[in-house]
C-alpha cells in the first residue's frame, strides 16, 4: 500500500518533519506545499527520505522566489499533484 504525503509546513517545525519521516515507507511519495517548499534550497531536506519520491508544488516554490537546485526533489504542477493522488492508495496530510 503505497501514501502521498502532503507537507505544507516550513523546515522550522521539525517536529511535524520527524512524524511523517517515522511513518513513511518504500514506495511512498512526498508532496511539499506551501512553506514546506523551503525544503528545496539546497541542505534543507533531511536526505534520511532517500526512499520515497519527493515533489515541490512548482507555483509555491515560484510565490516564494526560492532557487530551485534540488535534483532530488521534481517540481509538480496541479495537475501532476491530481495524478499523485490517482497513483497512490491513500493519502496523508501533514499540516
Amino acid at each position: 500500500m503505497t501514501t502521498l504525503h502532503t507537507l505544507n509546513r516550513s523546515p522550522a517545525d521539525t517536529q511535524l518533519f520527524k512524524q511523517l519521516l517515522s511513518t513513511n515507507r518504500v514506495g511512498d511519495t512526498l508532496l511539499l506545499l506551501e512553506d514546506a517548499v523551503y525544503y528545496c534550497i539546497k541542505n534543507n531536506l533531511n536526505r534520511t527520505i532517500q526512499d520515497i519520491e519527493v515533489f515541490a508544488l512548482k507555483d509555491d516554490v515560484h510565490a516564494r522566489g526560492i532557487p530551485f537546485e534540488d535534483s532530488d526533489v521534481k517540481l509538480a504542477s496541479y495537475e501532476e499533484y491530481v495524478r499523485l493522488t490517482e497513483r497512490t492508495d491513500k493519502l496523508i496530510n501533514w499540516y
